[in-house]
């Protein structure tokens, strides 16, 4: 069954989101996040914070949440810039942690890009930021490259 979307404009941490898809009732009204519209707020919120640092990304969603993997090759962006990175989605997409001790995912409602008008909050559950490349892809092979003649 086809999803019904939409596409929403929005401000939020000073940054403004253009064309976020974002899931829809049956009169076209914006109802619920989608992962390629929190995907589309992590592009577009890298490209405003980090402009010029090169990266990858995927999202996906699985039974008891999703989860947004961000790669960043050694190659081209230094420690750093990845420990900046990681800090800073964390912060801002992260929506709470996994306790382990406990077994239960423990929530952080503080968190996350959230349109002011429809309340659609743009978070995840799982975010992943990686000092890799994605494997399979041309960078990934010229880091495996660099590593084998170093």
């Amino acid at each position: 069954m086809k999803q019904n979307t939409t596409k929403i404009n929005f401000e939020s941490f000073g940054l403004e989101f253009k064309n976020i898809t974002v899931g829809a009732n049956r009169d076209g009204e914006p109802t619920y996040r989608t992962m390629g519209g929190v995907g589309q707020c992590v592009r577009q919120y890298m490209k405003h914070r980090f402009p010029g640092v090169p990266f990858q990304l995927s999202t996906s969603s699985f039974s008891g949440g999703d989860a947004v993997d961000v790669y960043l090759s050694p190659l081209e962006v230094t420690d750093k810039v990845y420990e900046n990175v990681r800090n800073e989605l964390d912060a801002v997409f992260s929506t709470g942690r996994f306790n382990s001790m406990e077994d239960i995912y423990e929530y952080n409602h503080d968190s996350g890009i959230k349109d002011p008008v429809t309340g659609i909050e743009f978070g995840t559950k799982y975010l992943h930021v990686s000092h890799r490349p994605k494997y399979g892809t041309k960078q990934y092979e010229a880091y495996q490259a660099a590593n084998e003649n170093a």
